[in-house]
């Protein structure tokens, strides 16, 4: 039961998470952080907006640098590194961190000019701090 509130409200946050998205995108916005600078001073700041979460343990990965071409979405969260038996990091717990098609897929969206971020944790799983017995594993 606990778990199906769980989805409920994960479902909803995207839902409404997705709504805001194409509301700026409708009224000509951008999803991607911009550059700020004044008169008065020479630094430029830029800050993500937008980081959607992309779930590797699946069968296909998104394409995430034509995601980038058409949606102007040039920032993912990676998830989720989990234990897979013991302290063995492992996308969603059982998928290799050296998945091939992921870092070309990664490496293409650098090229694009994107970025990713890696999210430990998840809901399937046990987390890796929790596996390990130290740093070193």
């Amino acid at each position: 039961m606990r778990c199906e509130m769980r989805a409920k409200l994960i479902a909803g946050a995207t839902a409404a998470a997705l709504a805001g998205v194409a509301a700026a995108l409708l009224r000509g916005g951008s999803l991607r952080g911009g550059s700020s600078s004044t008169a008065e001073t020479t630094s430029t700041e830029e800050t993500t907006t937008f980081s959607p979460y992309i779930d590797t343990s699946l069968s296909t990965v998104l394409d995430m640098a034509a995601t980038a071409r058409k949606t102007d979405v040039k920032d993912f969260t990676l998830g989720f590194v989990a234990s897979g038996k013991g302290c063995n990091p492992k996308w969603g717990g059982k998928s290799s961190l050296t998945d091939t098609t992921l870092d070309q897929r990664i490496t293409a969206l650098r090229k694009a000019g994107g970025e990713t971020r890696v999210s430990f944790g998840g809901a399937v799983g046990t987390e890796l701090a929790q596996a390990c017995g130290s740093v070193s594993g």
